[in-house]
């Protein structure tokens, strides 16, 4: 813009100095041209040649005359003088400033500057294309513009996860929901940015946390990007944000959140029979709805007088139905194994005492309300101990296979004692007899479990032997492997069996084994488990997790002072051990885990028993989530 070229002589313009209105004399109104930039903003000035009356102006707003209103020309400054041209002065812009730094600030101390090097009694203009152009793309840039330092850090806290949160999922499952609100406004067009990160820690002082960046503010849904990220089950850990901002200012979470891992135990439940004798859990399975069903033995008359024992809890632990049976002899029977199938019949294997005929191998299958559906005995020729000791249902046929033994008398003279044969029977799903092996070879069944394609495979041994073997759907025998002594059997889908027991170690008592096999006989890995006073450990029940195809083993451990504790572990189908669970009743008696089940729902379930002061030992049932 041209500004004021010329003043006539004896008028006055006043250069206001921002005082904050500049004086027009009647006679002599400024022209001023179109289409140049006169204010901050570098708008156009439209084309004004009134002459109004005596009017006042303010500077950096609006000109208000008498009738006419117009664009304030942005920045004018002339001295005071003869007619004269004014002399343009590019004085430098100020290179300090303090505090808030407006734009009239800056024409101030421009003008002052440009005077200064001009001499105050020349006329200067200073125009305000110049100044516009040097405030906005000058000075703003450079000098004037907002810092992302201009802020302090400000305390913020996390929304989740909710403090003292338990039963997070651990292992490759490991995640936890992490968000926060970030109190201050970041202004990303001047390059105001914070980084911040999740640290997750077991060890308070975060020592060595686990580290993911979270947006700020946001939410981090933690999953492990590694097995070095995986939690640790029934762990105590700690987790906090730390930011950090463009100008290296920390700000932490004012409060640290603690979460524990799993698994949670959901509900236990015992039972201890009329007489406060020996009670315990053999068995248990659960259907898809979550109904869990244990068979066991329950002492109502005495020692050695035990009733089979059977009882349906719900997913919450509520007793759905009981059932008991007393023989005809009124003397020891024993429910020892259990299987389900996928419309919720239930199938009970053990042993019942008969008049005349010893004890009889005992199966029956009640539904899923606990009605009887069938009953099937059988009774050795000798009239002896006979015993079924567990129980499978095929998935495919529906038919079930039990396993046990029958005692037989030896021949010859002298004869010998009465020895147990291997006994196993194969049942369709209305109780008719399929077909039985009863093999003439001595020896017990311990436990059996069915493959996926009907392959059955059960545990056993005779003096002092013991194996693992395999049979065909029709009760050929495939292979047969000597082991230490086992106590139970599980399938996965994919043809592998993974088998239990106990082994003597020098020094260290019965140390717990576990082995896993292929479908043709061939081990891959054993584990084993020494407890900590050197004494007995056994695994005596195992499952297998259709859904991830680890396994779960349970027994007991011994601790010195308190006797057996029930023991619960998973590995995964390496052999890993991934998480170990223990419980010691409150008597420090003996405590043992008999039995396990992998739900479809993902949930473990043991039973066994625990000793209880003047009750001798009862039934424990329990429900792990997140195991």
């Amino acid at each position: 813009m041209s500004g004021i070229s010329s003043i006539p002589s004896g008028s006055s313009y006043y250069y206001p100095n921002y005082s904050p209105y500049a004086c027009y004399p009647e006679e002599e109104v400024p022209s001023v041209s179109s289409n140049v930039y006169i204010n901050p903003d570098q708008t156009p000035l439209e084309d004004r040649r009134q002459t109004p009356s005596v009017g006042q102006a303010a500077l950096g707003g609006a000109f208000s005359f008498t009738s006419v209103a117009c664009e304030c020309p942005g920045v004018q400054l002339t001295g005071d003088g003869e007619e004269a041209d004014a002399e343009v002065v590019d004085a430098e812009i100020p290179s300090e400033v303090e505090g808030d730094f407006s734009y009239e600030d800056y024409v101030d101390e421009y003008y002052d500057e440009a005077t200064d090097e001009a001499g105050e009694e020349d006329h200067v203009e200073v125009t305000d294309e110049y100044v516009a152009e040097d405030y906005y793309e000058d000075y703003t840039e450079e000098e004037a513009a907002p810092s992302v330092c201009d802020h302090s850090p400000e305390p913020f806290d996390l929304t989740s996860p909710a403090d003292g949160l338990v039963g997070v999922p651990y292992y490759s499952d490991s995640a936890i929901d992490i968000s926060f609100p970030y109190p201050h406004d970041l202004d990303e067009s001047i390059g105001d940015v914070v980084t911040c990160y999740a640290e997750i820690d077991d060890d308070p002082s975060f020592a060595t946390p686990i580290m993911r960046e979270v947006p700020a503010p946001g939410v981090l849904a933690f999953t492990p990007a590694s097995p070095a990220e995986y939690f640790t089950c029934a762990t105590p850990y700690q987790v906090r944000v730390r930011c950090t901002d463009t100008c290296g200012n920390i700000t932490a979470s004012t409060t640290t959140r603690t979460f524990e891992t799993g698994p949670t135990v959901e509900w236990t439940r015992t039972y201890n029979g009329a007489t406060s004798m020996a009670d315990e859990g053999s068995g248990i399975v659960v259907d898809g709805g979550g109904n869990v069903y244990v068979v066991g033995t329950a002492n109502s008359d005495g020692w050695f007088e035990g009733d089979i024992w059977s009882r349906s809890y719900d997913s919450s632990g509520t007793v759905r139905w009981t059932q008991t049976h007393d023989g005809a002899a009124n003397d020891y029977d024993s429910g020892r194994g259990i299987a389900i199938n996928d419309t919720g019949d239930v199938f009970i294997t053990g042993c019942e005492t008969s008049i005349g005929q010893g004890m009889n191998i005992w199966v029956r299958s009640y539904d899923s309300t606990g009605l009887e559906r069938w009953t099937r005995t059988y009774n050795s020729p000798y009239n002896r101990s006979d015993c079924g000791e567990a129980i499978a249902v095929d998935d495919l046929s529906g038919d079930i296979v039990v396993a046990g033994y029958e005692t037989v008398d030896g021949s010859g003279f002298p004869p010998p004692p009465p020895a147990p044969n291997l006994w196993m029977r194969r049942y369709d799903d209305s109780g008719n007899v399929l077909w039985t092996y009863p093999s003439g070879e001595g020896g017990m069944f311990d436990s059996i479990a069915l493959g996926g394609l009907g392959d059955i495979y059960t545990t056993g041994g005779n003096l002092g032997s013991s194996w693992v073997r395999s049979f065909d759907a029709i009760g050929n025998p495939v292979w047969s492997n000597a082991t230490s002594r086992a106590f139970d059997v599980a399938a996965d889908n994919s043809g592998n069996i993974y088998a239990t027991g106990s082994e003597i170690v020098v020094g260290e008592g019965e140390n717990l084994w576990v082995r896993g096999y292929n479908s043709d006989g061939s081990s891959f890995w054993t584990r084993t488990y020494n407890g900590s006073a050197n004494r007995d450990d056994a695994g005596r029940g195992a499952a297998v997790d259709d859904a991830t195809g680890d396994i779960f083993i349970t027994g007991y451990e011994t601790v010195a002072g308190r006797g057996r504790d029930i023991w619960v572990r998973r590995y995964d189908s390496a052999g890993n051990p991934i998480c170990t669970q223990s419980y010691n009743g409150p008597s420090n008696g003996d405590d043992e885990g008999r039995g396990i089940y992998v739900g479809s729902d993902g949930n473990v379930y043991i039973t066994g028993f625990e000793t209880l002061a003047g009750e001798a030992t009862n039934i424990f049932v329990r429900r792990y989530s997140g195991f």
